[in-house]
């Protein structure tokens, strides 16, 4: 919340008339400044205080509205192919992502990427919240707890979100409600305020300032079993990385959490354009220098999802017909076929996909057998190159049975499948 943002906040609240002190919206000062309107602070007096809170309210929502329309301008175009690889690694692999920020473009890439676990269950966006903060639907009871969800990764919010609201200072939590967007990427419709009022009357966006430590929005037990989950996984992990986190000063609990949770042994990967201050907090909580990388650069997002990506090594079935013939499909939904492999590197194969209704895709004759792969040896890791810059590696692999009941296709399941494939002829 600084820059350009903060001054869209700024040049926001001044239009309403409201005043507002707009040197507090550059650098690091925003998020202290709103911890500081959210509390009662023992220099003021009662009145003071009270004008605050309502300031802090003010800005909230000024902060989601405009949350909002960055994320709509986001909507309007198509995802960068390393999120969806993001999403499908972390789908596949069951890992757990911890997010302070307050969009809702993770869950919004989960939808559009049409994930399926194991059992061959449709993954939503909303499965990965595990159903904190419930979700309110217009049917009796205006609450869905216990629902069926599809096995992934989980994302846990730790500072609320643009779909989330209460009632101020519940200390509670009952009032926490979580509203199902009406846009995404491929949905265009706006949010409705009558819907919101409808589901969640009464309440104020949940909009957890990052330096607030005692107060309504931690003192509830949803916030508090959200934070105590985070605990438990970053206490568990051998790995972790910091994408684009700061590790700001301000951000007093997560410092806490960090210090108290990681280990000496935990390998920790920095993933910032300029990781230099914050390797220096790490080691100030105790970090072992030798067990802190870093990645660094405009493109080190996409950099570490590719190292992500080819970590993967999916196994094969040392057992299968090698005249099987590969396909490319998840959730029962083999609508790719193999084209020609390229050369072997340090046992990553790299493999053409091409749309099952293309000509490419019908020519029997281009189609690629489970012994035209292992003859490239060692094969310790697959990439499906979709064109136009669209590669993404395997993350497992299964055996289909044809009409006789024998296996027909060895099924490779990328990380993630492009809703339309190239229809070229090539």
């Amino acid at each position: 919340m600084t820059g350009p943002l903060g001054e869209l906040i700024a040049d926001r609240l001044t239009s309403m008339g409201i005043a507002v002190p707009r040197n507090r919206f550059t650098g690091p000062q925003l998020e202290a400044w709103l911890s500081r309107l959210a509390e009662p602070q023992p220099d003021l007096d009662e009145p003071r205080n009270l004008e605050n809170r309502a300031l802090f309210l003010r800005v909230s929502e000024t902060l989601r509205e405009v949350l909002l329309e960055c994320q709509a301008r986001v909507f309007a175009g198509t995802p960068d192919w390393w999120l969806l690889k993001l999403v499908g690694y972390l789908h596949h692999t069951n890992t757990t992502a911890i997010t302070f920020n307050y969009d809702t473009l993770i869950e919004s890439a989960v939808d559009l990427s049409r994930l399926f676990d194991n059992d061959l269950h449709l993954v939503s966006g909303s499965h990965l919240l595990r159903g904190l903060p419930p979700l309110r639907l217009p049917e009796p009871g205006g609450l869905r707890f216990g629902q069926s969800r599809a096995s992934t990764f989980r994302y846990l919010k730790l500072h609320g979100s643009l779909d989330t609201f209460w009632i101020p200072n519940d200390a509670t939590g009952a009032t926490i409600g979580r509203l199902a967007f009406q846009s995404g990427w491929g949905r265009t419709a706006g949010e409705s305020d009558e819907r919101r009022r409808e589901l969640l009357p009464g309440t104020s966006p949940f909009i957890v300032p990052p330096a607030a430590t005692k107060s309504s929005f931690y003192s509830n037990p949803l916030t508090r079993e959200l934070w105590q989950s985070a605990a438990r996984e970053l206490a568990d992990a051998d790995e972790v990385a910091l994408i684009g986190y700061s590790l700001p000063a301000t951000d007093l609990v997560t410092s806490g959490m960090l210090a108290d949770t990681l280990s000496q042994d935990t390998r920790v990967t920095v993933v910032n354009p300029s990781p230099a201050s914050i390797v220096t907090r790490l080691l100030d909580l105790g970090i072992s220098p030798g067990n802190v990388a870093t990645l660094d650069g405009d493109e080190c997002v996409q950099a570490y999802v590719n190292h992500l990506e080819s970590e993967l090594s999916p196994q094969i079935d040392a057992t299968a017909d090698r005249d099987v013939q590969l396909a490319v499909g998840t959730g029962g939904r083999e609508h790719a076929v193999i084209g020609p492999i390229d050369p072997s590197t340090h046992g990553v194969v790299r493999l053409a996909a091409a749309s099952i209704h293309s000509n490419a895709g019908r020519d029997p004759s281009l189609r690629i057998t489970l012994n035209d792969l292992l003859q490239h040896s060692p094969v310790n890791s697959i990439q499906i190159d979709y064109g136009e810059g669209r590669v993404c590696s395997v993350a497992a692999t299964r055996l289909v049975p044809g009409p006789s009941g024998a296996p027909e296709y060895l099924v490779l399941t990328p990380t993630i499948i492009p809703a339309e494939l190239p229809n070229s002829d090539s």
